[in-house]
């Protein structure tokens, strides 16, 4: 079964994030249609058959709003999960509030950027299980990268698997902080050898420890040798000033 209708345009509206006007703005409600779509069962009657039935319908709704301050357009879809009724909301284009931006470092190589890019990409388009394999590439990224091929293991030996590397890690980064890149390995460990799907909250602070990384590896150095460079700059403007002064002071006595 399928209803549409066009809404009138003054009819209904309602505050939706404008990527436009970046914040909340009233939105002018255009079109919208909703779809009831069944839920099929499969059951297996026999060594190579199945017979499917429809154990309900679950709704599929799709709006289209126009922004009242920028004109921009926007789509709402909501589906109805079968099991707890409540309508999940989606809207393209992704809100930028919801994204996660990528930061910029300074002196990381190429190869790294390009996995944590993508790593950033895949947890905005709700894509966890890539997201977490993601992180883990990235770490075993950083870890070459730096030379770091091996290191103490829980069972007290040397060894070069991930767990090995992140605490070789220590020669480079404090001790505390390689702690907790051992959850960024279990969360890899799960979605890619079991298919388990990580928290959504759990990758933002899985990426927030790595971001955290990648500043001590690749930014910290730089940081710190830029601000020796404007405190050199600074010595020398400083002096050049203090014999400007004491010339002025001999001329003016003469």
């Amino acid at each position: 079964m399928v209803k549409a209708r066009k809404i009138q345009a003054n009819e209904d509206r309602i505050a939706i994030e404008c990527n436009s006007c970046c914040g909340d703005t009233w939105h002018r409600l255009l079109y919208k249609q909703s779809n009831k779509i069944p839920v099929i069962e499969e059951e297996q009657i026999g060594p190579e058959e199945f017979e499917q039935s429809t154990i309900g319908h679950v709704e599929e709704r799709w709006e289209l709003f126009q922004c009242l301050g920028c004109d921009s357009f926007t789509v709402r879809i909501g589906k109805e999960d079968f099991d707890d009724g409540r309508m999940y909301l989606t809207f393209l284009p992704d809100r930028l509030s919801w994204q996660r931006k990528a930061r910029d470092y300074r002196t990381i190589p190429s190869h790294v950027h390009k996995i944590y890019a993508e790593v950033v990409t895949a947890f905005n388009r709700g894509m966890p299980i890539l997201c977490a394999g993601g992180l883990r590439a990235l770490l075993e990224g950083i870890c070459k990268d730096k030379g770091i091929e091996n290191g103490m293991t829980e069972s007290g030996k040397v060894r070069d698997t991930l767990e090995g590397k992140i605490n070789g890690l220590v020669k480079i980064v404090p001790e505390n902080i390689t702690k907790n890149l051992h959850s960024v390995r279990f969360f890899g460990n799960k979605a890619l050898h079991e298919l388990g799907v990580p928290e959504r909250d759990e990758l933002d602070l899985a990426l927030t420890v790595m971001e955290d990384i990648m500043n001590v590896v690749y930014d910290l150095d730089y940081q710190a040798d830029l601000l020796n460079r404007k405190a050199v700059r600074y010595r020398k403007t400083h002096r050049a000033m203090k014999k400007g002064r004491r010339a002025r002071a001999l001329t003016h006595k003469k």
